[in-house]
């Protein structure tokens, strides 16, 4: 079994997730014993080039259940609209985004005009990333084969003075395409760590691959009937989590106690005054543009607010499987960040010293230690 896992290990080979059901094999005895022993190897480049799925069928009289090995080519609709952060290096983008950004005007609120500003501003995206941006794979896979038949020449003769200043023009376009391959896979991959400057895109085509596989909605199970149509599973998926947030309560509940409070401080006037660009400048500074939204970074970029669905199993089935998240946009993210900036100068004051978890400068372990030193005293004093 070492052997086996270390040449799948050195052969890069991925175990596709299995849909449908759980288990491969069954001893078909009264105790019944259940295993996933039959698998599906692929290479990373089916994972790349193909987006392929592992169906688990009826187990009927045998004791293994066959397996379908089938690329999707259902249509699960529209996706979300992403920014792509390597739209920046190309040299129109700048001039592209100011001019949308001033030419376009709407009257209204200030929410309201920001809003219409944003999917004007969206539409235009869309369509110069047609139309002027391309393809940057398929440019640079062009632009290399123009390359190579320019070194294959100057092997067999000098070149002219034209070639070489084709050849010079060639390979600056050449790096230029490499790097937004490079940034469009990281964005993607959604690492940030010692993989920052790896230009194996080859190993950010695969893991991306097959986290999209693992994360899909294949399939969902529902008092015992599987649905396949991406229709069908969208209903049920809306029905269920809407019935899982509706609120069936008269009163809510209310919380009384003695807390401390910043009513009547200086510093309380602060939270509710207006935002200034300084502030908003600051944390859009700080942060990082390819991370998901955590602890210290937000996604640039103008991404639509919705719902996705995190998965609990590995290979989950029913919607209780999943816990919803929402994702909102960059907007509501960056003006969050905002309002925590302004209340770390003020949370030691309104949390108590017992509170030790989730507070910057705390750890949770440290109510182990003082229980530990607190412990060793009473020894030492018995």
């Amino acid at each position: 079994m070492k052997q086996l896992n270390e040449f799948i290990d050195a052969c890069e080979l991925n175990d596709l997730p299995l849909y449908g059901r759980k288990y491969t094999w069954c001893n078909a005895q009264e105790a019944y014993k259940w295993s996933r022993i039959d698998r599906v190897l692929l290479s990373p480049e089916w994972l790349i080039h193909f987006n392929m799925k592992l169906w688990g069928l009826p187990r009927l009289i045998s004791d293994h259940c066959p397996l379908l090995l089938m690329e999707d080519e259902r249509n699960w609709g529209p996706k979300p609209f992403r920014f792509i952060n390597v739209w920046t290096l190309h040299p129109s983008f700048s001039h592209l985004f100011t001019t949308c950004w001033k030419n376009s005007n709407f009257v209204g609120w200030v929410g309201f005009i920001i809003q219409q500003k944003l999917k004007y501003l969206k539409l235009e995206l869309k369509k110069w990333n047609s139309e002027v941006f391309g393809n940057a794979s398929s440019r640079l896979k062009a632009t290399e084969d123009e390359l190579h038949t320019l070194d294959i020449t100057a092997m067999a003769r000098d070149l002219l003075v034209s070639e070489k200043d084709i050849r010079r023009e060639v390979r600056g376009e050449v790096w230029k395409l490499y790097r937004r391959v490079e940034w469009l896979w990281h964005q993607q991959f959604r690492l940030n760590c010692s993989l920052q400057g790896d230009k194996n895109t080859r190993y950010f085509h695969v893991i991306t691959s097959t986290r999209q596989s693992r994360n899909m909605i294949n399939s969902i199970s529902l008092n015992g009937v599987s649905y396949e149509e991406p229709s069908r599973v969208k209903h049920e998926v809306i029905l269920h989590f809407r019935n899982q947030f509706k609120e069936s309560w008269v009163n809510r509940l209310v919380l009384d106690g003695d807390f401390k409070s910043i009513e009547g401080n200086s510093v309380s006037l602060h939270l509710v005054s207006d935002f200034t660009e300084a502030e908003v400048l600051e944390t859009i500074k700080e942060s990082t543009g390819n991370e998901a939204p955590g602890a210290n970074g937000i996604t640039y970029g103008i991404n639509s607010s919705f719902i996705t669905l995190i998965s609990k199993l590995v290979n989950p089935i029913n919607l209780s499987n999943y816990r919803p998240i929402s994702l909102v946009g960059s907007l509501y993210k960056i003006l969050a960040k905002v309002l925590v900036h302004r209340m770390k100068p003020i949370m030691p004051s309104i949390i108590g010293e017992t509170q030790t978890a989730f507070i910057g400068g705390r750890n949770i372990i440290d109510r182990v230690f003082i229980a530990n030193e607190v412990a060793d005293d009473w020894k030492k004093a018995k």
